[in-house]
C-alpha cells in the first residue's frame, strides 16, 4: 500500500503544481495505524461553488485515472469539516455538496 499511495500522491502534487487539478491538495497521514489504512487526499479548489471548476478538477481525476465514474467521490467546502458536519449531522445537514456522479453529468453553464 505505501508505494501506491507514494505513487498516487506523486501524481496528485506533480498535477496541483502545474494547475491542472485545483489551487491545493493534501493527504492524510496513516496516524500511526500502519500502511495498509486506506488514505484520505483532498483537492482544493479556489471556490467550492464554482461548479463548472468543480466540474473540471473532477473530470480531470477521472481522465488521470483517479478516479472511477461508477463511483462517486464527495466535494464539501472546509467549514464543513471545521464545524464537524458529517453524515447524520444535528442540522440535517448532507456532509457533502457534490456528488462526482452528478456533477460529472451536470451541463456547463
Amino acid at each position: 500500500m505505501p508505494e501506491y499511495v507514494n505513487k498516487t500522491w506523486s501524481i496528485i502534487a506533480s498535477a496541483v503544481v502545474n494547475n491542472d487539478l485545483g489551487s491545493t491538495a493534501k493527504i492524510a497521514t496513516d496516524e500511526g495505524k500502519g500502511d495498509r489504512v486506506p488514505r484520505l487526499i483532498c483537492v482544493y479548489t479556489d471556490d467550492f461553488s464554482d461548479l463548472d471548476d468543480v466540474k473540471r478538477v473532477i473530470t480531470k481525476l477521472v481522465e488521470m485515472g483517479l478516479v472511477d465514474k461508477s463511483k462517486s467521490v464527495y466535494y464539501k467546502c472546509d467549514a464543513y469539516t471545521y464545524l464537524s458536519i458529517a453524515s447524520g449531522n444535528e442540522y440535517g445537514l448532507k456532509a457533502s455538496l457534490y456528488a462526482s456522479k452528478d456533477v460529472l453529468t451536470a451541463p456547463n453553464k
